[in-house]
């Protein structure tokens, strides 16, 4: 009688792979954090900017009345910011601000109920503005 030998594969030859995929995975989940990361999904825009999140939670506030919002309530600490407000149309503005790391904070924007990627564009524009108009003022003697 004839016995067939089953061919078995090594315990190891799935820990180079594996270990590749880790790699790889762990590579990928930190481009978010850095500085100038951008991107607009599920209705809500994130980006991260160069400032501290009481100093962006100020600028977005000062963007919302540059543009006119109604019923703007802010609420700032030193880790986070969150900040909500209404549009002409009765359309809810919700911003969510929170340092990543020292001198890095992410904003996230969402506009009504789907997201409005054009105005949470001109409301992060005017923010971004509303830093640097800040800053220098900060450095004019």
């Amino acid at each position: 009688m004839w016995h067939t030998r089953r061919y078995r594969r090594p315990r190891h030859a799935l820990a180079l792979p594996g270990s590749i995929l880790l790699i790889s995975l762990a590579a990928c989940a930190m481009p978010d954090e850095r500085l100038g990361y951008s991107e607009y999904s599920d209705g809500t825009l994130r980006h991260n900017l160069a400032a501290e999140p009481a100093e962006t939670g100020d600028a977005a506030r000062s963007a919302l009345e540059q543009m006119g919002m109604d019923d703007i309530a802010v609420d700032v600490t030193e880790e986070d910011a969150m900040l909500a407000a209404r549009t002409g149309d009765d359309d809810r503005i919700a911003i969510d601000i929170r340092g990543i790391r020292p001198g890095i904070t992410r904003i996230e924007i969402r506009t009504g109920v789907l997201g409005d990627r054009g105005l949470s564009q001109r409301i992060l524009e005017k923010t971004e503005q509303a830093l640097l108009q800040r800053r220098a003022q900060g450095q004019q003697p």
